[in-house]
């Protein structure tokens, strides 16, 4: 569907596209899956890692010692904080009013508003 991305980590699939956390490179994209175009959705992010979508948004998170968990619109916009200071964020959920996520070695999972 798509080359040349680097790191992948994560995705994410809708009924039109696959989101995909790039770790390496630092972005998110959106791959159309009917012809494998890709659009950055994030860049410049500290090691991308999970990845959750709902009917507006992706939701990931950041493998790293100043990780955080970030939005972005799936249509194309700028990223916003979830929930900063979240070092090796690592999995990713959402429901409809909450973001939830797990951070290794801590024994719990930690939640946000949406």
């Amino acid at each position: 569907l798509a080359k040349g991305l680097g790191g992948p980590q994560d995705l994410a699939v809708d009924a039109g596209f696959v989101y995909v956390t790039n770790r390496d490179a630092g972005t998110v994209v959106k791959i159309a899956r009917a012809d494998g175009q890709t659009t950055v959705l994030a860049s410049g992010r500290a090691r991308p890692w999970a990845i959750a979508i709902d009917a507006n948004f992706a939701y990931f998170t950041e493998y790293a010692e100043g990780g955080a968990v970030w939005k972005v619109p799936l249509a194309g916009g700028a990223p916003a904080i979830v929930a900063d200071h979240q070092p090796f964020a690592a999995s990713i959920a959402v429901d409809e009013t909450h973001v939830y996520w797990s951070i290794p070695g801590q024994g719990r999972v930690h939640r946000a508003p949406k």
